[in-house]
């Protein structure tokens, strides 16, 4: 006895495979959204809890170097070009993923505060 292959339903089985793969990519890119969604929240979340801003006093400037009391008292020193004694700026802190010491954050960025 012969094994023989019939074709008769070819065309339906190109289809249903054609929808198994439409099936498996669109939940492919479903997960691949979800994902994305996921670490974009969880990144914007650790920004949050790891950045802050503050105000402060520039209190002297000697070339690039600018020293900044903070409205709690804390004295900051970073580099820095066109700031002038006396000019208040808001101060952008990292923490450095150590919440309970201060001391350790660092200064990544200045903004200088308008007067109105």
């Amino acid at each position: 006895m012969l094994a023989t292959y019939s074709n008769t339903n070819h065309t339906t089985t190109k289809k249903a495979v054609v929808n198994k793969r439409r099936k498996r990519v669109k939940e492919t890119l479903s997960v691949v959204a979800f994902l994305l969604c996921f670490c974009c929240t969880y990144s914007m979340a650790n920004y949050t809890e790891t950045h802050y801003k503050i105000n402060g006093t520039v209190i002297s400037v000697n070339g690039e170097n600018v020293v900044v009391e903070d409205t709690t008292g804390n004295i900051w020193e970073f580099e820095a070009d066109g700031l002038i004694k006396g000019e208040q700026i808001k101060l952008e802190f990292f923490t450095n993923m150590t919440d309970s010491n201060r001391l350790d954050d660092e200064i990544i960025n200045y903004q200088e505060i308008e007067k109105k």
